[in-house]
């Protein structure tokens, strides 16, 4: 489990996130590296520090509500201090607490109280240097703030404040750090595939990739590269997605992130079946384009009898079953699921419908067995015409068999892209 100490240069304390998977933030702790309260400083701040260095432990041990509580007993010695901004930074963190407890509208509030708080005091940071507090804790707070409402399913609200988060952190762009850089961008686009906007995603990840790439965070880096491959899965075009993939893993091994391991094997395991059915696909093109052949032949012998006019519709419906692989085969050669996806769809109903004609006129011609008089136009079919009808009843009714079952597969992985969303 990593942690990334972010300093807020504040004379009391500094937040600390978890960083998980594709930006899913497990733990936050009011963590205390090195003695950021020197015990020099008085009695309020070597007992504040106490109470945080309590908090945190219960925090590791995920207590989380033993560490709340401990939190705002900080919080309200803070307060008696008039200590400003150890009092946001607490509230802050304690609204991190309660969005992992579970306690959204607990979250929610703190966050609010943290911010109405922060510009209430604006004249406590009146300073350069206590405006750069004030920016990274406004960046903090809607971070956090955001990410409750997306945990709560209110999108607009969670956008807004992520947006205006990933906005206010511009400021840092020469000292780009993981909490007020990364993290605000990493969830904006986990917000925005949750929406299904996968482009959107895929430019903010790219620019949260940037930063990791800056700060030399390569874990962080694997992690954008993931989450852009992922979005590129979804788009549905696996190849492609695979390439980002071969990035992040090139960046060495994180099994603390697995993830980073999971989602890209998900993803090869459905390029075995697209290219298992490619190889499928390309077998079976020229038998139907033969077979296509040989029942134009035989339709135009049997049009003459009102009774056989299924020949022609099996005909139109082999036609445009070979012309659908003959289309959509280039798209699974390139991992685009998505793409090919309606067209397969639309290859299985085909080859239903025509295995059924297929059936009707395999009545007929058991009919035309027992009372061949009925049917006169058939004596104009050679043993060979006969033969090859049967050949290609045989046929279809194999690989309609052979395309059904791959659809079945390809329903379950176009479901495995959207579990991704998921995760």
């Amino acid at each position: 489990m990593r942690f990334f100490p972010v300093v807020f240069a504040l004379p009391l304390v500094f937040a600390s996130f978890e960083l998980l998977p594709l930006g899913r933030w497990k733990e936050v702790a009011l963590s205390q590296s090195k003695p950021l309260i020197a015990q020099s400083e008085g009695t309020y701040k070597s007992s504040l520090n106490q109470l945080v260095q309590a908090g945190d432990s219960k925090l590791a041990q995920k207590d989380f509500k033993s560490a709340i509580n401990i939190y705002q007993r900080a919080l309200q010695l803070a307060e008696q201090n008039q200590d400003y901004e150890s009092q946001i930074t607490l509230l802050a963190g304690i609204g991190r607490v309660y969005d992992l407890d579970g306690q959204y509208l607990n979250a929610e509030r703190s966050f609010n109280e943290g911010w109405q708080m922060l510009s209430q005091n604006d004249r406590e940071f009146a300073t350069i240097k206590k405006r750069f507090i004030q920016s990274r804790l406004r960046v903090i707070l809607l971070s956090g703030w955001g990410i409750t409402y997306s945990n709560l399913g209110e999108y607009t609200k969670a956008s807004e404040k992520l947006r205006l988060a990933v906005a206010l952190s511009s400021f840092e762009a020469q000292k780009p750090t993981l909490l007020i850089s990364f993290e605000p961008r990493l969830k904006l686009a986990e917000l925005y595939d949750k929406q299904g906007k996968y482009q959107e995603a895929i430019g903010i990840l790219e620019y949260a990739r940037l930063v990791a790439k800056q700060m030399g965070d390569r874990l962080a880096e694997a992690m954008a590269l993931t989450a852009i491959g992922n979005n590129i899965a979804k788009l549905g075009n696996l190849r492609t997605a695979q390439e980002y993939y071969d990035q992040a893993n090139s960046l060495g091994s994180f099994p603390q992130e697995p993830k980073i391991t999971n989602d890209p094997q998900k993803i090869a395991a459905i390029s075995g079946d697209l290219a298992g059915l490619t190889s499928l696909f390309d077998r079976f093109t020229p038998i139907l384009q033969k077979a296509t052949i040989s029942i134009r032949k035989i339709e135009k012998i049997l049009s003459v009898e009102p009774s056989f006019t299924i020949v022609g519709k099996a005909a139109n419906n082999l036609e445009l079953v070979t012309q659908t692989l003959i289309d959509v085969t280039p798209k699974l050669r390139n991992g685009d699921l998505i793409g090919a996806y309606p067209a397969l769809q639309g290859i299985t109903g085909r080859m239903t419908e025509m295995l059924q004609n297929l059936k009707e006129l395999q009545s007929l011609m058991t009919d035309m067995k027992t009372n061949p008089k009925k049917y006169p136009a058939l004596q104009r079919l050679s043993p060979q015409n006969v033969k090859d009808l049967q050949n290609i009843m045989e046929e279809m009714r194999d690989i309609t068999n052979s395309i059904g079952g791959k659809s079945k597969e390809l329903k379950k992985n176009k479901l495995s892209l959207k579990l991704l969303k998921k995760n």
